[in-house]
């Protein structure tokens, strides 16, 4: 009629190990952290490496220098800025 509660007592030791999946989760997102960041800094570099434009020709120096003062000589300043761009 009565139930045994002696067993309730005795501490279990079998619990179940979920420290696998974690530390594999945990490997997975800093790979994808540290894969982002250095594709991220790789296109920072190649963008900031390429070299800018140079003009060569002292012809083309002379004619940017007059139409960038001829820009400049404009007296709305709106108008300078659209011609600017």
């Amino acid at each position: 009629m009565y139930q045994k509660i002696e067993d309730i007592d005795e501490p279990i030791n079998e619990l179940p190990s979920q420290g696998a999946g974690k530390k594999a989760a945990r490997g997975w997102l800093l790979a994808c952290v540290l894969t982002g960041f250095s594709v991220m800094l790789g296109v920072a570099v190649w963008k900031y490496s390429q070299d800018p434009i140079v003009i060569t020709s002292p012809e083309d120096h002379t004619k940017a220098i007059e139409a960038f003062n001829n820009i400049q000589s404009e007296p709305r300043r709106y108008l300078r800025r659209a011609r600017l761009i």
